[in-house]
């Protein structure tokens, strides 16, 4: 395969190649090793057996289904596109099943994070549509 070294349109190319295992020098991929690594690990955890959000788009209420395996409660962080923190939610080992109000969001694409001790269990998207 011949990538043309970060070009433009060629995102897509180099996450493909990520996923699926194939390289880990192009510039894209070294660009988002870097921010992932000043924010935890992406490898798969074993304290999160099961995650999902739905339903997504969301018209401002998401329902969250997890599985966290252990003691400990993880934290749900939902970002804007600038990065700003717009909410943040616990969620407890005792549930597996919790609401997420996000009715005060505005219409859009949200990046979350769910962390346990600094570690990056899950992430995604959440798009929102009023």
């Amino acid at each position: 395969m011949q990538y043309n070294n970060g070009a433009k349109g060629d995102e897509a190319e180099a996450l493909f190649a990520l996923l699926s295992g194939e390289f880990k020098h192009h510039p894209v991929v070294k660009k988002r090793n870097a921010a992932i690594n000043q924010q935890g690990s992406t490898e798969s955890s074993s304290n999160l057996a099961q995650f999902s959000v739905f339903p997504n788009p969301s018209n401002g209420n998401a329902t969250i289904v997890y599985q966290l395996k252990g003691d400990q409660n993880a934290n749900l962080q939902v970002f804007d596109v600038n990065g700003r923190l717009v909410k943040e939610q616990q969620l407890s080992t005792v549930t597996e099943r919790q609401k997420l109000d996000v009715s005060h969001l505005n219409n859009g694409v949200y990046h979350f994070l769910v962390t346990l001790k600094g570690e990056r269990l899950f992430d995604g998207k959440l798009v929102m549509t009023q």
